[in-house]
């Protein structure tokens, strides 16, 4: 999945439009289709004509960041463990 994608869109001020190549359309695509992102995609024959408008991360996208993104997003107090082990009383 295209985590570092997300991360930047994350990091972005949004809505935002793009013009994009056809790879990073099908990682968006990709995003999109997990539920990660809400964006609209132009017809297929506009497509390189018209952006492509990312308007939110989601916030299943905001988790699969924390959980599954790159290592610089994630931390140790943010990998659920520390919460786990408190109440387990470990």
């Amino acid at each position: 999945m295209p985590m570092e994608l997300l991360q930047a869109l994350a990091d972005d001020e949004l809505p935002v439009e793009l013009f994009l190549t056809r790879e990073v359309q099908d990682k968006l695509r990709i995003l999109h289709d997990a539920g990660h992102i809400i964006c609209s995609f132009p017809s297929a024959e506009m497509a390189h004509l018209e952006p492509v408008r990312v308007h939110m991360v989601t916030p299943l996208g905001r988790k699969a960041l924390r959980y599954f993104g790159p290592e610089r997003v994630r931390s140790k107090e943010d990998d659920g463990w520390s919460d786990l082990l408190e109440r387990s009383g470990a």
